[in-house]
């Protein structure tokens, strides 16, 4: 009987992960299920049809990735305590880890009182970067502190107590998403197997967030929320442009009545003193770039191949105010 327990408490937590792979990248999902299965940990996996859609880096789609990895997973279209129950029947019932990664979904209060250890990995500084597409807006703000946490989730959004958590300060270069999330490969990776270690040996603090010093930014859409306002200060359409680049399509105006798309920003001409009926004017064309007249300087773009043959010198790009309109509408 000693012999059976002492085997028992050292059986690795089953876990259900709930989410998906952020577009373009490998983590967290199959990152974390690499681990797993390196660990021989038992999971299950939750996820929805847009992850499974999203392309990982090997340029397959998730739910491919997931098929030759002989990952089984379970397709909701919303999440409930019934479905939770079904599937951890067959881990470890109401003593399941549950671990929720880059979810669409809110777990309710339903599914928080049944289950005590219900956690989320949240790749940005908490409580000041609580919320979605946090490395979007940190970009905008030009900041370079940040940090990826695990905590366990509260009634309220990104609240909960805080776990485990590690500081990062992320390098001048790392100018994009695509940028960061391929710094934070490593660190992540760590950072999981920390967790995972520590599930075992129940070595959680909990450490409280504080609410007075918290910010919340909402979700945000590339194709609906990215487009730029040319009234804007240089350095303002520069972080906002980097923030909406790689691994997306880029931020978004118009030419003579086509919506294009711009990548790459970078500022030029910083002593030129440009008016501002200029600005938004194409006033030099080199290979694959514009260079656009704004407020304090110019702006290089790299631009879609597509409209090499339209874009002159002297054209004018502008946002229309209906389109600015539709991109101050944020969430899902």
């Amino acid at each position: 009987m000693q012999i059976k327990k002492l085997i028992q408490s050292k059986k690795n937590k089953s876990i259900l992960l709930i989410g998906g792979n952020i577009f373009n990248h490998d983590g967290p999902v199959i990152e974390f299920i690499k681990i797993c299965k390196s660990k021989k940990i038992k999971f299950k996996l939750i996820t929805d049809r847009e992850h499974l859609s999203y392309p990982v880096k090997n340029n397959f789609s998730f739910k491919k990735t997931l098929t030759k990895m002989n990952v089984k997973f379970k397709i909701l279209d919303c999440l409930n305590l019934k479905d939770i129950d079904k599937i951890c029947y067959d881990l470890d019932g109401s003593d399941t880890i549950i671990l929720s990664l880059n979810s669409i979904w809110f777990l309710n209060k339903a599914i928080l009182k049944k289950y005590k250890n219900v956690f989320n990995y949240h790749n940005a500084n908490l409580p000041t970067q609580r919320g979605a597409g946090c490395h979007s807006w940190r970009i905008m703000m030009n900041s370079f502190f940040t940090s990826i946490n695990i905590h366990r989730i509260h009634s309220k959004i990104d609240a909960g107590p805080i776990v485990l958590k590690k500081k990062i300060r992320v390098p001048k270069y790392c100018i994009n998403l695509q940028d960061y999330y391929d710094h934070i490969k490593n660190v992540e990776i760590d950072f999981f197997k920390k967790f995972l270690n520590e599930i075992n040996k129940k070595k959680f603090k909990n450490i409280k967030q504080s609410n007075s010093k918290s910010f919340y930014f909402p979700w945000l859409k590339t194709k609906r929320n990215g487009f730029i306002d040319w009234s804007w200060d240089t350095k303002h359409i520069i972080f906002f442009s980097h923030a909406f680049d790689k691994p997306f399509q880029g931020i978004s105006t118009f030419h003579k009545g086509k919506r294009i798309n711009l990548k790459n920003a970078k500022f030029v001409d910083k002593k030129v003193n440009f008016h501002p009926f200029q600005y938004g004017l194409v006033y030099r064309k080199l290979a694959n770039k514009i260079y656009v007249a704004t407020k304090s300087g110019g702006i290089s773009f790299e631009y879609l191949s597509v409209f090499k043959h339209k874009i002159k010198l002297g054209d004018r790009l502008y946002t229309d105010l209906k389109s600015l309109y539709k991109g101050r509408i944020l969430g899902r």
